[in-house]
């Protein structure tokens, strides 16, 4: 079946960053977006937020005025998951911390419809682990967005042994409304992007520790004589050491330790 973007109703549980740039992808591709955030008056702040960031595509000239008050007026702002019963597709997009990530979908399977498809929007964590407490777990998958979402046109689905195939191309084919690029990949700690590029930061930092050279030096090598568009370092202060960590070290034990992924003191 073809979706249309004037009949789907997305929930986004977690307004930080990552969460604030889903919603607005979501909001640009015509989707009614419902947000949640622990914090009182998050999920507001990031209505404001994404405002802002729309309002000044106009300014830009790279979006209409007309367009963005329709993207501003699709955003609602939650004060409790009872508010999101009404979403087809829900990505949680809290921080990497597997029992938080099991609360929020045993709260959300209490509220949502039986064809409500939840997704995670975890970077290192297996599906299967998340999707172990839900009671109905073919409806469970991955929908692993790239920070800055806006910019970053990937988004990984992932499946999990129980998964429906349906649910899987119905993510698919929302990652095309939201105008990201979807790829199908495994249920496997890092997935594909995260996994195959551990070894970008974890060396940097390792040459680092070593004293071979300083951030500033293996960043302009990369981006000046290997064409990456940011250096190992640069690229840890956007996703955030407090970020980068625990998913090292989620990929890290979830392949046994293998030393050639593991991180440094540093």
């Amino acid at each position: 079946m073809q979706l249309s973007a004037d009949d789907l109703t997305i929930g986004v549980v977690g307004a930080g960053a990552m969460g604030q740039g889903i919603v607005q992808v979501a909001v640009a591709g015509g989707m009614r977006t419902l947000i949640l955030d622990q914090r009182p008056g998050g999920a507001q702040e990031a209505v404001e937020k994404v405002s802002g960031r729309l309002r000044r595509l106009v300014e830009k000239g790279r979006l209409d005025e007309s367009d963005c008050d329709h993207a501003i007026g699709l955003m609602v702002a939650c004060d409790d998951f009872a508010q999101m019963s009404s979403a087809d597709v829900i990505v949680e997009a809290i921080f990497e911390d597997l029992p938080a990530k099991r609360d929020v979908f045993q709260k959300l399977e209490k509220v949502v419809g039986e064809e409500c498809i939840l997704t995670s929007n975890t970077s290192s964590i297996p599906i299967a682990s998340i999707a172990s407490v839900c009671a109905k777990k073919s409806r469970v998958a991955g929908f692993h967005f790239f920070n800055p979402v806006p910019l970053m046109k990937l988004v990984e689905v992932i499946g999990t042994t129980d998964t429906d195939e349906a649910v899987l191309e119905k993510l698919m084919q929302v990652g095309r409304l939201m105008t990201r690029t979807p790829v199908l990949v495994k249920d496997a700690p890092g997935f594909l992007v995260n996994m195959g590029g551990s070894a970008y930061t974890t060396e940097g930092f390792t040459i680092l520790h070593d004293n071979v050279a300083t951030p500033a030096q293996v960043d302009a090598i990369m981006r000046d004589c290997h064409d990456f568009r940011m250096g190992p370092f640069e690229l840890g202060d956007l996703t955030g050491i407090d970020v980068n960590y625990p998913v090292r070290q989620i990929i890290y034990n979830g392949y046994n330790q293998d030393p050639r992924i593991k991180t440094t003191p540093e």
